[in-house]
Order: structure tokens, then sequence, then C-alpha cells
């Protein structure tokens, strides 16, 4: 209803502006009379200029606002008139969204500080704010354009399109999300409830997962991470995993002053099951911290509260008589303490056997205790769980050995708690991590012959490949050997594979270099030069660490030189290779021809008779001279 009205309110708007933009451009200024005309009063009246009228407040305008003021120059009455419903409505809506600027930050600005927004819900808040921003902004730069410039400004064609501009801004703000989440922030449906409802839900998931894998850290950062006036939002069970968390990790200090406030929270919600489980934990939390006073009366609160059930209440009283016996029976009453807090933080991977052998002691110390039946419970439930937690630890031994991660597996006997295990389990331990680490030694000797036999079979390969004169395959299996214990002499043969490589491949070169200087073929004998070029370029290039580099580049240079003898444009644009090439960096690059192209590329050369006519080249001398 509200968005069908405004859309109204902006074609009339438009309607007003554009009349006056008409009008005032057909009635400029004062209209002499014709000459010698009779100066009528009518006359006269048409050409009164009077002074604009100060726009009054009107509609929504704050009292004290100056979104309302004097226009510059002078107007006539009736464009003053024409235009005060336009300024009116600009008004009307500077203030509604400095409204909306103030209500939207009331509702986010303080709560993104406490409650943890996804990225998606953080850029879309963001994108309304930037919205608003933009829509206030347009407005009062509209506002100051209409009362502030002249009538030949506020007549061009663009004052039209700004107010339609901006009026179509704030009608898609009106119909988008933003709008309904403005006017509903304090509903169940708002993006902030939503968001809190889903982080509570994935919160309470994470720490349920983490309380069954025993990892009481990871429940405590769940818990504390979440933000902490909304913990209403999480179940009773994730915060008093938070509690129970806190004994495991042993913080039991503070876990019993949690609990307390948790209990307080418990009583209001009138559910008799977690009263009672609170009460008793709280209770034994400050038996176990020695509180003997305070844990007395939570005792006697217990007895009042819960009368009607007998184990619960004979349970209290003997809790009850041994903190009262804590003068006469001071070792026993230690004793308990020690025990009640041991069993309270209890957590296997940390404490192995230690409540159960503490509760044996007990039992065999204090055969005629009053606590004799808490302490046998506590025995035969400390001792289950962590049987239970010893066999997860032999399969997990088993699998590792059977995997051969003998590393692994005796890095986890070496975490295990053995000083507080029976000593068949204390020996059960030791005997297993001798086994692993004999099987971890047989297993490296075994690794080790195999890569020695793998090193000897490459090194027997690359050996052969010398033998056959297959050097570059030599060069590439020894490289392999690099970095192993057969580094020096890989590296010793591999430089002999280089040499040879080079010295044979020199001798080919020197072979097809003679060949040229026989042959009487022009191409024939450019193309066996190339060759030769080729084979020499080669070694520079595969064999660098040879002891022949220094006599190929002369070997290159004398080529070279012959080639040019023959043309010098069959060498433009190939780089300068020989020891002469310091003598070459003068001259200009040329374009690439058929000269410039690869021995492969060569096909058909232009002749040249070096001057004599017959198509002749010189003989040449041996490229070994």
């Amino acid at each position: 209803m509200t968005t069908v009205f405004f859309r109204q309110r902006l074609f009339v708007s438009t309607l007003v502006l554009s009349a006056l933009l008409l009008v005032s451009c057909g009635g400029r200024g004062n209209v002499s009379p014709y000459s010698g005309s009779p100066d009528t009063p009518s006359v006269r009246r048409q050409g009164t200029v009077t002074a604009a009228k100060t726009l009054p407040p009107m509609g929504n305008v704050r009292a004290g606002s100056d979104l309302v003021g004097t226009p510059r120059g002078h107007v006539s009455g009736g464009y003053s008139e024409a235009l005060l419903p336009v300024l009116t409505m600009v008004a009307d809506r500077i203030a509604a969204y400095e409204d909306k600027m103030q209500a939207w930050d009331a509702a986010f600005s303080g709560e993104t500080e406490t409650i943890l927004l996804d990225d998606d819900l953080q850029a879309r808040v963001a994108s309304c704010r930037s919205r608003l921003r933009e829509i206030l902004d347009g407005y009062n730069q509209l506002h100051e354009d209409l009362i502030s410039e002249s009538i030949d400004s506020v007549r061009d064609a663009a004052v039209p399109e700004q107010v339609y501009s901006v009026e179509r801004a704030d009608i898609d703000f009106l119909e988008s999300e933003c709008q309904i989440v403005l006017a509903n922030t304090h509903t169940s449906g708002s993006w902030l409830v939503d968001n809190q409802a889903r982080l509570a839900d994935e919160t309470e998931q994470a720490i349920r997962d983490a309380l069954a894998a025993g990892e009481y850290q990871e429940v405590v950062r769940l818990y504390e991470a979440f933000p902490g006036d909304r913990v209403e939002l999480l179940s009773f069970e994730s915060r008093n995993a938070y509690g129970l968390a806190l004994l495991r990790t042993g913080r039991e200090s503070e876990a019993g002053t949690y609990l307390q406030d948790l209990l307080r929270t418990v009583r209001q919600e009138d559910t008799i099951s977690r009263e009672f489980q609170l009460m008793r934990l709280i209770a034994d939390i400050q038996f176990g911290l020695e509180e003997y006073p305070a844990a007395f009366n939570r005792y006697v609160d217990i007895i009042n509260r819960y009368a009607g059930f007998g184990d619960v209440v004979d349970w209290a009283r003997s809790q009850q008589e041994m903190i009262s016996a804590r003068t006469s029976r001071r070792v026993e009453v230690k004793s308990y303490s020690d025990l009640m807090r041991a069993w309270l933080v209890y957590d296997p991977a940390r404490d192995g056997y230690k409540p159960a052998l503490l509760a044996q002691r007990f039992v065999r110390s204090f055969p005629d205790s009053m606590v004799l039946s808490t302490v046998n419970r506590i025995l035969l439930e400390s001792r289950d769980r962590a049987d239970a937690w010893f066999a997860g630890i032999v399969q997990r031994l088993d699998q590792l050995e059977n995997e051969k991660k003998y590393s692994e597996a005796v890095r986890l006997i070496e975490k295990l708690p053995v000083l507080d295990m029976p000593d068949e389990r204390r020996e059960y331990v030791r005997s297993r991590a001798d086994e692993l680490i004999s099987a971890q030694f047989r297993e490296a000797e075994h690794e080790r012959l195999a890569r020695e036999a793998t090193l000897q079979e490459t090194w027997e390969k690359g050996q052969q490949f010398l033998r056959t004169r297959e050097y570059d395959q030599a060069i590439e299996v020894l490289t392999g050997l690099l970095g192993t214990d057969y580094d020096k002499m890989a590296r010793d043969q591999i430089n002999e594979a280089a040499n040879l490589a080079a010295r044979e491949n020199r001798r080919r070169a020197a072979e097809l270099f003679v060949r040229s200087g026989r042959v009487k073929d022009r191409d024939a004998r450019v193309r066996l030069l190339f060759e030769s070029r080729q084979l020499l370029e080669n070694i520079l290039a595969r064999y660098p660490q040879s002891d022949l580099v220094d006599k190929v580049r002369k070997n290159l240079d004398r080529i070279e030189r012959e080639i040019r003898s023959i043309d010098p444009e069959l060498l433009a644009g190939s780089p300068v290779t020989g020891v002469g090439q310091d003598a070459e960096e003068d001259k200009p690059a040329a374009p690439r021809t058929m000269h410039s192209m690869s021995v492969g590329e060569l096909q058909v050369l232009p002749a040249a008779d070096n001057g004599s006519g017959s198509g002749e080249v010189p003989a040449v001398k041996s490229v070994e001279e």
C-alpha cells in the first residue's frame, strides 16, 4: 500500500515539475506594451515581478530543519507555488530516510560486534546500508539543487530526470528485502534471528561431535566462540557439555562456578532431573577441590530436596559423613577427595587407568570405609572406560603395523600414559614397542638393500651405454644417481661421457668440413658446412662440461668464416658462436631470408661465383687444423 501511494506521489511530482518547466519556458521576464498603446492596468499586472516566497516547512519535515530554504533570484509567485509540492515531497523523503538510517544502525551496528555473521549476511547488510546512504544523499542533492539554483538551472531538462532517478531508487528499496528486514528487525523472520538460529544449530552439532570424539578442548573452543549474550539459544546438553569439558581439561574451579550458574538457570525451568544432575556434580567438584563446607551444604540441599529418593539420600549422607570425619580420618578423606577429583576430570587419553588405580588402592587401604560403595562404582566405571580406550589403542597399533607405518606406531606408544597403567598393561606396551622398533629396523634394512640394488642396476645400465658409445643415454641414466651414494662416481662418468660424445661429434664435424672442401657444387658444399656447424653447436649445448669446449668454439669460428667466404648473407640473422664474435657484433642484423635458414630448411640456394664467374668455390683446409 505504501509503495503504491509513493508511486502516485512520484507520478504527480514529476508532472508538476514538468508543467513548471513548460510554464517557465513560455513566460519569462516582463513584456513591454506596444509602442503607442495605452498603459492598461492588466498589462501592468502582467509585468509585475514579485519576490519569491520563503517555503514553509510542510509534511514530515522536522521543526528547525534546513530542508526548506529560500531560492536565489526572483521568480514568479506561480513558479514557487508549482515547485512547493516537489520540495515538500523531497523534504519528506529526506526525513524518512534519516529515520531509516538510524533504525538500520541501531539494528545492526551493535549486533555485529556480538553475533557471528557469515560472509553472505555481512555482504547483504553492507549492501542495504549503502543503498540507504545513496538514496539519502540523492534526495539531499536534489533538494539543494531545487532551492539553491537559478530559474534557468531548474528549467534544465536534467532536473526532472534527477527527480525520477532518485525516486526510482526509493521505490526499489521499498520493494526490496532490505525494507522488509528494516520493518521486522525484532520478529522471528528477521535476518539476525535466522542467522542466530542457524549459528546455534551448527554450534550444537559441532559440540556433540567433539564431545563424542573426546575432543574436550574443541568443545571449550566452540562454546566460548559462541556469542556470550546468546547462549540461551543453545540447549541444556550443549551448555552442560561445556561444563564437563572444563572438568576434563583440568579447569575444575571454573567448571564449578559455571555449573552453579547453569543450575540457577535450570531451576527457573523447573526441570528436576537436570537439577539433581547438576547439584550432585557441583557437590562432588567441591568435595574434590577440598572445599568441604560448601560441599557439605550442597549435600544437605540434596537431602532436603530429594528426601523421597532413598538411594540419593543414602549417597548424600555418606558424603556428609566423610566430610564430617575429615579431622579424625584425615588420610582417608584426603585419599577419597583425590579419587573424586581424578574421576571428575578423567580423560583416558591423558590419564590412562589413573582413577581405577586410585580406587583399587583406596579399597585395599580402607576396606571398611563408609563410601566403599561409591568407590567400587568409580572403580568399575573407570576400568571399563580405560579398557575400551586401551582396546582402541591396540587396534590402532595393529593397523599401523600392517601398513608398515612403524615410526607412527612408535610415536603413538611414546604418547601413552604408561605410568598410569596396571603392570600387565605397561608390560604389554613396552613389549609392543620393542617389536615395532625391531620391525622398523628390519624394514629399513630391507629398503636400504632394495635401494642399493636399484642404484647398482642403474650404474650397470649407464656403463653399458658407455660401452656401446650411446653417450646421451649414458648421461641421462647416470644423472639419476646424483645425490645418492654413487654421486661422485656418477659425476666422473658423466664428465667422461660428455668428453667422449664431444670428441665423437667433433670428429664427425671435421669429416664433413673436409668433404665440403672437395666438392665443386656450391649448394652441396654449403649443406656440408652447415651440417658440420650444427654438430659443433650441439656439443656446446649438450656437453658444456666437456674439456673440448674452447677448441669447438675455434672450430665454429673457422667454419663460419668459410660460409661467409661463399656468401656473407648465409649467416645473416644467425647467432655468432665462434671466437670471432666481437668482430661481428657491429654488423647490422639482416632480415631472415632463405640464406639464414637452418640446414634442414635449405632447399635451393642462389648461385655465387665469388667474382670468378665459374660458380666454383675455393678449397678449404681440415677443421682439425
